[in-house]
């Protein structure tokens, strides 16, 4: 017998992924900081590396686009959750 999973759980698991992509992006924008900070020369100047911008930027990138994403699939949750709600 195949298992067929609920609406409800399908927009769970969703949500589910989103955020934690989200928070896959907030690692890797905190670990392009941490390299940044790092790689820095004491009293030199404060500019970013190639490497430490690009993955700064990959990690924002990931992480609004994911929290966007998440934000989006709550509201719509929110919005439609009376249509096939049992509680009044």
């Amino acid at each position: 017998m195949a298992h067929n999973p609920s609406d409800a759980s399908v927009r769970l698991m969703n949500v589910a992924v989103a955020g934690v992509l989200s928070l896959v992006g907030l690692a890797i924008l905190g670990a392009a900081l941490v390299v940044h900070l790092a790689s820095r020369e004491p009293g030199a100047e404060t500019g970013w590396s190639l490497g430490s911008a690009v993955l700064a930027s990959l990690g924002g990138v990931v992480f609004v686009g994911a929290a966007a994403r998440t934000i989006a699939l709550v509201v719509d949750w929110r919005r439609n959750r009376g249509d096939r709600s049992h509680r009044p």
